[in-house]
């Protein structure tokens, strides 16, 4: 009798933190990420779930807010990479833009595997100052295929892959000197290559979900 009550206690505590476990992976409602800080560039994210993560088919939207800053001649400075969609090579430089982006995501496949497939509509709002005297606004909207891996319960690292399509191809003048953005091209360097409106986009990010 004593033997078999032990073993029923054993089983249900067990039961039991499968359950807790269960709860303590699944049971949250935001995620908070920021990218790998570079050189030039800070983004930070938050997430709201719309439905359970522990269903099959999870909905979820936030925003995620991007500061370039002129980070000087270092070339992995997002300030560089800004400047490289002015269709011209000009004098004047960017020396800051923020990107607003809320998002749409829907993760798919088994949400107890570490690794788990999505997709996100991303609108985007770019904001590029000039010489820290004139600034220029630019719509845009990303498509991204993400895969998130859960490290244990909370903590998650992810990253996407897509494209950004700016809406409008527009003229930016400052001191007399005037390009068109964006303009993105491969080699930016080669002024032959016809240039885009759109170009690659990817996130990475570490977070944590409560």
């Amino acid at each position: 009798m004593v033997s078999r009550f032990f073993k029923l206690s054993i089983l249900t505590l067990l039961s039991f933190g499968q359950t807790f476990a269960q709860t303590e992976q699944f049971n949250y409602k935001n995620g908070i990420g920021i990218y790998p800080p570079l050189p030039g560039i800070l983004v930070v994210e938050y997430e709201r779930f719309l439905t359970d993560y522990s269903e099959k088919n999870t909905w979820s939207t936030g925003i995620s807010f991007g500061y370039g800053y002129d980070a000087g001649k270092l070339k992995l400075s997002f300030a560089k990479g800004i400047d490289d969609l002015f269709e011209t090579p000009v004098s004047f430089k960017s020396k800051w833009d923020i990107a607003v982006n809320p998002f749409v995501r829907y993760y798919f496949g088994n949400p107890e595997n570490k690794f788990r497939p999505s997709a996100m509509f991303k609108p985007s709002l770019v904001i590029i100052n000039i010489e820290n005297e004139k600034n220029s606004t630019f719509p845009a909207y990303e498509f991204h295929f993400m895969g998130t891996y859960s490290f244990s319960k909370r903590f998650y690292a992810s990253i996407s892959l897509g494209f950004k399509h700016f809406l409008t191809y527009e003229k930016i003048e400052y001191n007399g000197e005037e390009t068109y953005f964006p303009a993105f091209r491969f080699d930016a360097e080669n002024p032959d290559e016809k240039p885009k409106r759109w170009l690659p986009a990817t996130d990475i990010a570490i977070g944590y979900r409560f």
